[in-house]
């Protein structure tokens, strides 16, 4: 799968490194692989993540905290869908998904903020 990296920086650049990703089920996994041990393997895990959430409100999120394979409009929606968890006072009245997922706006000092062309508009956070 190619992926251009000159884009996302916006640097201006005139030349561009192509970078290729080849899925396999050799070598050291990056991606889950669903078979029975691992979802097995997932499940303990999962109760040992619910349980630090429940102790010491840690979050667990993204591909591995899931275990999916999540594109970037999804993860973004994930960690999205995790903060309104985390704040339920500032949750959307629409959920937030890939489908209508939000496009940041501002950034303030250690907060995003998002607005989006959903009925929620997100104006009201700090």
């Amino acid at each position: 799968l190619p992926w251009d990296h000159k884009t996302p920086n916006a640097e201006g650049l005139t030349d561009t490194s192509l970078f290729y990703e080849y899925p396999s089920s050799t070598g050291e996994p990056y991606y889950p692989i669903p078979n029975e041990r691992n979802v097995q393997l997932f499940k303990k895990y999962q109760v040992l993540s619910d349980e630090e959430q429940r102790k010491n409100n840690v979050w667990f999120v993204g591909r591995l905290a899931n275990y999916k394979y999540f594109n970037m409009d999804q993860t973004t929606a994930n960690a999205l869908a995790i903060f309104d968890r985390m704040y339920p006072e500032h949750a959307p009245v629409v959920p937030i998904n890939a489908q209508n997922l939000v496009v940041v706006t501002e950034l303030r000092p250690s907060v995003w903020r998002y607005d989006a062309s959903v009925p929620h508009i997100r104006s009201s956070w700090p």
